[in-house]
C-alpha cells in the first residue's frame, strides 16, 4: 500500500481533510503541513484536530490539481471520482491545523 509522506506532497495541491465526527472539510496546503523535500514523515502520522468540533479522526486525500480542491470543498469525494489522480491515506488520530 502506498503511504504518502511529506516529501511526496511537494508539488501537489496539498491535502483534503475531512473530520469523521462532523464531516467538516478543509484544504491544507503543503506549506501548512510542513511538506519539504527529503522529509519521509508519513502523512497519516500528522496530528490533526478539527477546529469545528475538536474531532481527531480524519480522512485524508492528496489533491493533485487545482480543480480537485473545489470538488473536495464542495463535498465530492475526489478519490472516488478521480481515483487515478488522488491517493487515499487512511485516517489516524491527530491535530488538524485548518
Amino acid at each position: 500500500m502506498y503511504a504518502a509522506n511529506l516529501h511526496s506532497l511537494v508539488g501537489t495541491r496539498g491535502l483534503g481533510v475531512e473530520c469523521l465526527a462532523c464531516q467538516r472539510r478543509s484544504h491544507l496546503t503543503p506549506e501548512a503541513v510542513g511538506a519539504s523535500r527529503g522529509d519521509m514523515t508519513e502523512v497519516r502520522t500528522l496530528r490533526l484536530k478539527c477546529t469545528g468540533c475538536g474531532g481527531q479522526k480524519v480522512r485524508l486525500f492528496v489533491l493533485l490539481t487545482p480543480g480537485q480542491i473545489g470538488l473536495w470543498l464542495g463535498g465530492q469525494d475526489v478519490g472516488a471520482e478521480c481515483p487515478h489522480q488522488s491517493t487515499y491515506v487512511p485516517y489516524e488520530p491527530g491535530t488538524f491545523r485548518a
